[in-house]
């Protein structure tokens, strides 16, 4: 272990050469190394006894689609009214989002956020919120823009982290790492999470990856996503439901006291000179603290663990993966490893190469893969052709439909259990979040995030079924648009209790030089 993991790079410990590894091997390397977390610099006496929970504790999720997505599915008949009504012609439903509507897909003339109460049920891509009856602690929010990331197939970090991700390299901080490092998240004593965030992900390359181009610790230090199944169940399952799996806990308790004794010998030795000793031997005390709070919470569940997914197999097609990596994070709050995760779902160019059978296989071998997403240009409204990518657009639909199913699904299982200290729900102690990584559409401009957020009643979120529209980037006699980097400063600030700058948003956050305005979005507080 280096210094550098107390930023919190070794929640899930791979290098980015452990990708070209085998499932067994990365499964344990990631086991053995995902227990070092962030490291808290204390040492493992501290923590002795029974964990409290924490009755404030606050959890958050990231879920992030992918190129393509087309938002349409989560307008219900009101939204779809509105939007029609306040400018004057209709959503029309062979169009992609906002595809042909140049202009601005909103009312030009709205200068004021306009909330629309119980606009969410009827709309395809909730369903399944629907029919969990969590629409009520749901709400979509449309018109965000974040131009300051770039448009294009995908934005890398900048959707998490409001700045522009330029040849692979993220330019800032994002909102996941910023939020792990709170105390006021993770919590403290004997009630802090060992791991600071879980981040993982399904990938059309298949179930032993490693990936990073969606966090990141700051500017130029990427944070690794686990794409490989076997990993994510070694390191957040199998010690909840494995006797045997407390071994490997003792084997890294083992390396990492070996390590110990050795950084303090050099420390010693060196005298004046033993600052890269010392360092190192603050980051393996602070790993040996958590190491003793993971185990804590593996023997207290005593291989209880109500939401544990069963082990992965071979061959899951993207919806099992999908649906898997989502459970291992339900998991995974539920015996209180971490309270911030990243699911990421095709993020980047990812969504459209999946092998999907069933619903439709869109592929880049796909000949009509380019046209499905690209304006009908010269196709005549009653050709064949147009009924043909009518067709096609209907089953990427309900791709994406499926897709919102797998975030309500966690939602649901969050909802069933109560938290540890009777409050309420975990749900409604946590904040679901799902966009796609560079907005919508295929070539997308950044123009407008439609984002879904579920759950956080009990931390002052007010969802209630509404959907929200700012002014439409486009308007710029309006001083009412806003961009994502207001929804993380609202999460951050108001939620979570972290320093605010002079402006109200978070702190240091994101890309300060072209900011349309500052501070939370109020109209998302109770």
């Amino acid at each position: 272990m280096s210094a550098r993991d107390v930023t919190g790079r070794d929640v899930t410990a791979p290098d980015p050469s452990a990708s070209t590894r085998s499932p067994s091997k990365l499964g344990r390397r990631v086991f053995l190394g995902g227990l070092g977390a962030s490291a808290a610099l204390a040492a493992t006496a501290r923590f002795g006894g029974a964990r409290a929970q924490a009755t404030d504790v606050r959890r958050f999720v990231f879920v992030l689609s992918g190129n393509g997505y087309d938002a349409s599915i989560t307008m219900s008949p009101m939204v779809r009214d509105f939007i029609g009504s306040t400018r004057g012609y209709p959503v029309r439903e062979e169009y992609w989002w906002g595809e042909g509507y140049r202009e601005g897909y909103y009312d030009p003339a709205q200068s004021a956020p306009v909330e629309l109460g119980g606009a969410l049920s009827g709309a395809p891509g909730l369903r399944g919120l629907e029919a969990a009856g969590l629409l009520d602690k749901s709400a979509m929010i449309y018109g965000l823009s974040s131009r300051i990331t770039g448009g294009g197939h995908s934005t890398g970090h900048g959707v998490l982290s409001s700045t522009r991700t330029l040849g692979g390299r993220p330019a800032g901080e994002t909102i996941d790492h910023a939020l792990a490092r709170l105390d006021a998240v993770r919590g403290t004593g004997g009630a802090r999470a060992p791991l600071s965030a879980i981040r993982v992900g399904a990938t059309a390359g298949g179930q032993d990856r490693i990936g990073y181009g969606c966090c990141a610790a700051g500017r130029g230090s990427a944070v690794p996503v686990l794409y490989s199944t076997e990993a994510t169940y070694n390191a957040y399952v199998r010690p909840f439901v494995d006797p045997g799996a407390v071994e490997a806990l003792d084997y890294r308790q083992r390396l990492l006291e070996l390590g110990q004794r050795d950084a303090t010998r050099a420390r010693d030795a060196l005298g004046a000179d033993g600052a890269q000793a010392t360092a190192m031997l603050d980051a393996m005390s602070g790993q040996l603290a958590d190491l003793a709070i993971f185990r804590e919470r593996v023997q207290g569940r005593g291989g209880r663990l109500t939401l544990a997914p069963v082990a992965p197999t071979v061959g899951m097609d993207p919806f099992q993966l999908k649906q898997f990596q989502a459970d291992v994070i339900a998991s995974a709050f539920e015996a209180d490893l971490a309270r911030v995760a990243v699911l990421s779902l095709g993020a980047g160019n990812g969504s459209w190469t999946f092998p999907y059978e069933g619903v439709g296989r869109i592929s880049d071998a796909d000949s009509s893969h380019g046209s499905l997403y690209h304006p009908f240009s010269g196709v005549g409204a009653d050709s064949d052709e147009m009924a043909d990518k009518v067709q096609r657009r209907s089953e990427m639909r309900e791709i994406w439909s499926r897709e919102l199913d797998v975030v309500a699904s966690l939602a649901a299982k969050l909802d069933a259990l109560p938290e540890p200290d009777g409050s309420g729900s975990m749900l409604d102690r946590t904040v679901i979040v799902y966009l796609a990584d560079n907005g919508v559409g295929h070539h997308a401009s950044a123009r407008d995030y439609p984002t879904l957020i579920i759950g956080g009643g009990d931390l002052g979120l007010r969802t209630g079924g509404r959907a929200v529209f700012y002014p439409d980037v486009n308007n710029t006699d309006s001083d009412g648009r806003r961009e994502l980097v207001n929804l993380w400063s609202t999460l951050a600030v108001t939620l979570a209790s972290a320093p605010a700058d002079r402006d109200g948003s978070l702190e240091g956050f994101g890309d300060r030089g072209t900011r349309l305005a500052g501070g939370v979005l109020p109209e998302l507080l109770g």
